[in-house]
């Protein structure tokens, strides 16, 4: 019988790695008739019936241009005085069969292709690469999820101008999809204003702005960090306040005004992860929101031209430019 441990030691190479299985006959000398029935191309035609869909290739041990690939599986039947003998070798321990020459060539060729399919069956080798399991135990799906805080500064799109602005961050993570909750303050801008006549007066509108946002979006691996994409709806709460300049140039009836703005909003950004849990991120963020008005000064039963009353607007688009550092918890 064939050697089991040498047999599967060269045929799971071919399981493993090569696709083609490399067959050759000689030795055998001219029987007439027979002759053909004992070549390299009949005893790859006898081990492809065996095994149809198989790869078999013929070929000729004496003809250097011949040969098969390094780490090829070979099986090679070979006349030897009056011995007949079936070798198999590749990348592990070659195996040897001695074959009784009484029986013939032909059926020689077909007593091995019936031995190297059975080798082959042992092994449950299949027409395409076998698949295989990772050795590595399933990761819990409690493992996949991640909980990280961040505090940032940067820049935002005041309602008169550009103000620093601060902002901390909650986020959850399982695999690549992540939900966010942020808080972020705007500084006050500033403008100045001058009551028209009748009306006397000037000063400065002062306006801050605090955003609470929930989003939601991906942040999948790319080289060394996390690539961050979310979408985020919120309410964004402006305050405006008036500051006269001095009791002579009063403003009547001056007031300060509030008003709370939902918005919707696109992120972006990269997050990088240092050691200890610590990363930094960079995020830009558009807003949309609905505009509103605020009456801050002046007679609200004149017109602007007579005295009447300072209105302004906030801005009905604004972005966001961030750095963040924070911790992952787990």
């Amino acid at each position: 019988m064939l050697q089991g441990k040498g047999v599967h030691a060269t045929l799971l190479a071919l399981a493993l790695g090569a696709a083609d299985v490399w067959v050759a006959s000689e030795g055998f000398p001219d029987e007439g008739e027979t002759s053909a029935a004992c070549t390299s191309e009949a005893f790859a035609a006898a081990l492809r019936a065996e095994r149809p869909g198989t790869q078999v290739r013929a070929w000729h041990a004496g003809d250097p241009l011949d040969a098969p690939p390094e780490g090829a599986v070979r099986a090679r039947l070979a006349k030897r005085g009056d011995d007949v003998t079936l070798v198999v070798d590749g990348t592990g321990k070659p195996v040897a069969r001695t074959l009784p020459a009484a029986e013939g060539c032909e059926r020689n060729v077909a007593t091995a292709a019936r031995i190297v399919d059975g080798a082959l069956d042992e092994l449950r080798l299949s027409q395409a690469a076998p698949h295989v399991d990772s050795l590595a135990p399933p990761v819990p799906w409690r493992k996949q999820v991640h909980v990280a805080a961040s505090a940032g500064a940067g820049l935002e799109q005041g309602m008169f101008h550009v103000v620093p602005a601060f902002d901390v961050a909650a986020a959850v993570r399982y695999r690549f999809f992540e939900l966010t909750l942020d808080v972020d303050v705007g500084l006050a801008s500033h403008t100045s204003f001058k009551v028209s006549p009748p009306e006397s007066g000037s000063g400065a509108l002062g306006a801050t702005t605090v955003g609470v946002e929930v989003g939601a979006g991906v942040a999948p691996r790319l080289g060394p960090g996390r690539v961050l994409a979310d979408v985020a709806f919120g309410v964004a709460v402006t305050a405006v306040t008036v500051v006269s300049k001095s009791s002579a140039t009063a403003v009547f009836q001056e007031q300060s005004a509030t008003a709370e703005e939902p918005f919707g909003a696109v992120r972006a950004g990269y997050s990088l992860d240092l050691p200890l849990g610590i990363f930094v991120a960079a995020r830009a963020e558009g807003r949309l929101t609905r505009q509103a008005s605020f009456q801050v000064a002046g007679d609200p039963g004149q017109t602007p031209q007579n005295g009447g009353p300072v209105v302004e607007t906030t801005q009905p688009f604004s972005f966001q430019a961030l750095g963040m550092v924070g911790y992952n918890f787990f």
